[in-house]
């Protein structure tokens, strides 16, 4: 018999709101655990980008800001790569009455490598408008190009620039498309589309996306450029998808960038990109010719004759490189030897159209294509009217070289220009201006009383060192493997030039040059060589030759840093050893050791010993004695040496003029236990003993 139990009650059915509550809720979960989980790793320091122009210090009524490299490196995946960065240059918002503010965007091609700072196009420019303007107007170029970023970043750089007053927004773009930060090349997928980096952007920022990167990616212990990690033995035929992304890319983000200024009202010149056409051979390899066995075997054998008899014949070479052409038109090779054998013949128009063929076809392209100088063409036409200009840079430096084709006197590297070719960039900027109203307006028959761009490259500070600063970084760059391997003749033509200028060099230059090159030298940024050769002339006497070479230096680091503070000290000390009283030029320079280290002090720097060294030095020689004491009395005791000696000094000197003497004997006789400082502290000492002043000089000399 089979007992069947009870049936259990059914389940009351769920209302119809409940049943609703139930699919939200289950839907919303997802999106509770992601806003949780964001949350925590925000709250754990993930998930924030730094600007890249950042607030750097106040004085109550203006802010300075700088450029700030922790915010370029968040467009680079730095865990596999060494990011980019801007120059260190900084400004004040509100930008000071009547003053022009010009701001050049771009990658580095704009950004002036491989020169030093005061040698850059910003730089030439700046001085050259100073000449054009008299005094009706100051002028500021705030060069913020970056190195190794696509037209996407810097389209993100512009936003953050249209907060700071620009008068005008100068813009050259195209040579970083495929391989430079947020690249087609870098990306993958729906990422290489311009919707697809907004959304990249977007989601890398994420700080559940940092934390999981921190956590499965740890960094790489081998960091390269970003260039090296992507190019290697990669091919980009004329055909390749990649190469209509990159236009596409270029083209939304020139148009974006250009469409953002003229909704601000603010005046945009659009550049075209010059690139060196005649003096660098394609980089990358070509794609092999889609050719039967035997024709291909015809085609290399003709193109390895044309190349052999390029210095012998080059009326045979053009001929086998057009028969090879016949063959197979997408060498790049085979019309970069025909340009070269047609520049022999004089035939410059066809060479030069030959040489663009060669950069185009480039299956490495690192260079801005004609499909980039069209865009700009056009980005700028598109907005003329809301006042948009278009400066053809490309064309102007083509007028500027032999046979109508940009070569190395123009271009140090396939873009990058060389001290004249920043000259020339400057010259064609202000030359663009004519067409613009006040108060960017350039009268044109003032630009032929411009000086010559030797001149100015004179006064801006170039020397044997900033040719061998140049010529260092493109001995690196053309020593990379697949550089190195389609120009050889540029490595050994920069590495000759290092040689002979390191060999034109004193013996106390050339040592200075080589401690130059040691990084631990030179901390998160490099140090002017400048800076370095001047210590060293200083170390040996020689201080009329030191102090112009620190002004040069302080040209090239930001103005509120302690290397600023420091190289105004060190022309002071130059100069009080080349006068025995101070001059007007040295209260100047102590006055502006004060205002930077002021600055310094109130924003963060309160307690750094090297901040407070070099400020109570220049209150002990402006005669604030009060404030000398104050901050030398912080620093004394950790001081030796020869250089230790001014801070002893100094403060001894200070502690007698307010009457003192008793501290002034203290300080003194513990300095005498050194024996660096032995011998001054005791006729120091000697002359307080005596009733004598202690002012007027032992501070600034040893």
């Amino acid at each position: 018999m089979n007992w069947v139990g009870p049936a259990a009650p059914p389940s009351p059915a769920l209302s119809r709101r409940r049943r609703l509550a139930f699919h939200i809720t289950a839907l919303l979960l997802p999106f509770a655990v992601f806003g949780l989980g964001e949350a925590v790793c925000r709250l754990c320091g993930f998930g924030v980008y730094p600007h890249v122009l950042q607030r750097v210090a106040t004085d109550g009524n203006r802010v300075w800001y700088g450029t700030n490299r922790q915010g370029t490196d968040t467009f680079f995946d730095i865990r596999r790569s060494v990011g980019g960065g801007m120059r260190e240059l900084q400004f004040i918002t509100p930008k000071p009455p009547n003053t022009v503010r010009i701001v050049l965007l771009g990658e580095s091609a704009i950004q002036g490598f491989p020169q030093p700072l005061p040698l850059t196009n910003g730089s030439f420019l700046e001085a050259m408008l100073r000449d054009l303007w008299g005094g009706k107007r100051q002028v500021e170029v705030l060069n913020l190009g970056a190195t190794a970023v696509g037209s996407f970043p810097v389209t993100c750089f512009l936003d953050e620039v249209l907060q700071h007053e620009p008068d005008l927004v100068v813009i050259m773009t195209g040579s970083n498309e495929f391989y430079g930060a947020y690249g087609v090349v870098s990306l993958r997928g729906l990422g290489r589309t311009p919707a697809g980096m907004r959304a990249t952007r977007w989601i890398r920022k994420l700080g559940l996306t940092q934390w999981l990167d921190t956590v499965l990616r740890p960094t790489s212990a081998q960091r390269g450029t970003l260039m090296e990690r992507l190019a290697v033995d990669r091919q980009i035929g004329r055909d390749d998808p990649l190469r209509r992304a990159a236009a596409t890319s270029l083209r939304a983000h020139l148009t974006a960038m250009v469409r953002r200024c003229t909704s601000r009202r603010v005046p945009v010149i659009v550049c075209t990109v010059p690139t060196n056409e005649r003096g660098l051979a394609p980089i990358g390899v070509d794609v092999e010719p889609a050719l039967p066995p035997g024709t291909r075997s015809v085609f290399h054998d003709r193109l390895a004759s044309a190349e052999q008899a390029l210095t012998a014949n080059p009326g045979d070479t053009a001929q086998l490189a057009r028969e090879s052409l016949r063959l197979w038109d997408q060498s790049a090779r085979a019309h970069f030897i025909l340009g070269q054998a047609l520049t022999e013949l004089g035939v410059h128009a066809e060479a030069r159209d030959e040489y663009v063929k060669a950069r185009d076809l480039d299956t490495m392209p690192w260079r801005a294509t004609s499909a980039a100088q069209e865009i700009a063409h056009a980005a700028a036409a598109a907005a003329a009217n809301a006042g948009a200009v278009l400066c053809d840079m490309e064309a102007a430096f083509r007028a500027a070289s032999p046979g109508g084709a940009i070569g190395w006197e123009l271009m140090d590297d396939h873009v990058h220009m060389s001290l004249r070719g920043q000259a020339l960039f400057a010259s064609t900027i202000a030359s663009t201006l004519t067409s613009m109203p006040e108060p960017l307006h350039v009268e044109r028959g003032d630009l032929d009383g411009l000086a010559g761009w030797d001149s100015y490259a004179q006064r801006l500070g170039h020397s044997v060192y900033s040719d061998y600063l140049a010529a260092t970084h493109l001995r690196t760059l053309f020593d990379i493997p697949f550089m190195r391997r389609g120009n050889p003749a540029a490595l050994e033509r920069y590495d000759g030039l290092c040689r002979s200028l390191i060999a034109g060099m004193s013996q106390i230059d050339s040592t200075a040059v080589e401690r130059w090159h040691d990084p631990t030298l030179h901390g998160a940024t490099e140090r002017p060589v400048e800076f370095v050769v001047g210590l060293y002339r200083m170390a040996a006497g020689d201080y009329a030759a030191a102090a112009p070479l620190f002004q040069v230096a302080q040209m090239s680091v930001p103005v509120l840093s302690l290397w600023s503070l420091e190289l105004t000290w060190r022309q002071l000390t130059c100069n009080r050893h080349l006068h025995e009283e101070p001059t007007p030029q040295d209260g100047q320079l102590a006055q502006q050791a004060i205002r930077i280290g002021d600055l310094l002090a109130r924003n963060n720097g309160a307690g750094n010993p090297q901040l407070l060294r070099y400020l109570g030095l220049a209150y002990n020689l402006v005669g604030d004695h009060a404030s000398a004491i104050a901050c030398l009395e912080k620093v004394v005791r950790t001081e030796s040496g020869g250089e230790g000696w001014e801070v002893v000094a100094a403060l001894a000197d200070s502690y007698q003029q307010l009457g003192q003497t008793d501290a002034a004997r203290g300080v003194l006789s513990r300095a005498t236990q050194d024996p660096a400082m032995a011998t001054a502290a005791q006729q120091m000492l000697q002359r307080i003993e005596g009733g004598g002043t202690t002012a007027g000089g032992d501070s600034g000399r040893r």
